[in-house]
C-alpha cells in the first residue's frame, strides 16, 4: 500500500517566484537566511542557463560563499526558537514565546530569554549539533557583541551553571532593544513614505527594462 500525502502548487513555485524576484532587479547580493540558500542556486541555475540560450539576459547573483562574505560571518543565518531549538525563530509563531520581536519590550525579552530551554546537561559548552539549545543562545550573544560563538564560549567555559549566560544575554538584548526603538522613534512617517514610493519608482524602472529584454529575447516581444 502507497500513502500520498498532498502538496500545494506553492511547493512548486515558490522557488521560481523567488528566483524570478531576484533575477527582475539585476541582483548580485541577495540576503537570505541559511534555508534559503538552496533557492540562490537554484536562481543562479537559472540565469546561467537563459544566458547560456539566449545572451546575456541576466546578472547572475554571486554563490553562497560570497554571499556570506559580504556578511563578514557565517553565524546568524538561522536563529533557533526559545522554547524548542529544533526549528528556528519565527514570526509566525502561535505563542511567540520562543521568537524575540523587534518591538518586545526589554522586559518580554528578558523574560523570554530567561525561560529559554537549554540542555539536559547543565555544562556550558558550544556544540550546535548535540546541545542545539545552548548553542543558540551563545550564537545570540555573540552577535549582540559582533563576535563569533566560541569567544563567547570561552568566556563561560567550564561553568556548570546556564544563570549568569543567560542573565548577560537578556541584559544585553534589552540594551540592544533600547537603542533600537529609540531610533526607529526618531523615523519620521513622511521622510519613510517617501522613502518606499521613491524606491518603488526606481525598481519599477529596472524590471521594467529587464522583462522587455527577456521578452524579446524568447520571442514574447
Amino acid at each position: 500500500l502507497f500513502t500520498y500525502k498532498a502538496s500545494s502548487v506553492g511547493l512548486f513555485n515558490y522557488p521560481i517566484l523567488m528566483a524570478a524576484d531576484i533575477l527582475l532587479y539585476n541582483a548580485t547580493y541577495v540576503p537570505v537566511g541559511d534555508d534559503q540558500t538552496q533557492h540562490l542556486e537554484f536562481t543562479r541555475v537559472i540565469a546561467q542557463r537563459m544566458n547560456s540560450k539566449f545572451g546575456e539576459l541576466f546578472i547572475v547573483p554571486f554563490e553562497v560563499r560570497k554571499q556570506h562574505e559580504l556578511f563578514a560571518r557565517d553565524q546568524g543565518l538561522r536563529i533557533m526558537d526559545l522554547q524548542d531549538s529544533t526549528k528556528k525563530m519565527s514570526k509566525s509563531d502561535a505563542t511567540g514565546k520562543g521568537v524575540i520581536f523587534l518591538t518586545d519590550t526589554p522586559d518580554q525579552a528578558r523574560k523570554k530569554i530567561m525561560s529559554a530551554t537549554t540542555d539536559s546537561e547543565e555544562l556550558v559548552l558550544y556544540d550546535p549539533k548535540k546541545r542545539p539549545g545552548i548553542s543558540n543562545l551563545i550564537e545570540i550573544l555573540a552577535l549582540l557583541e559582533k563576535t563569533i560563538p566560541e569567544e563567547v564560549a570561552k568566556r563561560y567555559e567550564g561553568q556548570t551553571m546556564y544563570g549568569p549566560l543567560k542573565e548577560e544575554l537578556a541584559s544585553k538584548m534589552a540594551l540592544f532593544l533600547t537603542d533600537f526603538q529609540a531610533e526607529l522613534f526618531k523615523v519620521s512617517d513622511d521622510k519613510l513614505l517617501k522613502k518606499l514610493n521613491d524606491s518603488e519608482h526606481e525598481m519599477n524602472i529596472v524590471a521594467t527594462e529587464t522583462l522587455l529584454r527577456v521578452q524579446k529575447a524568447v520571442g514574447l516581444r
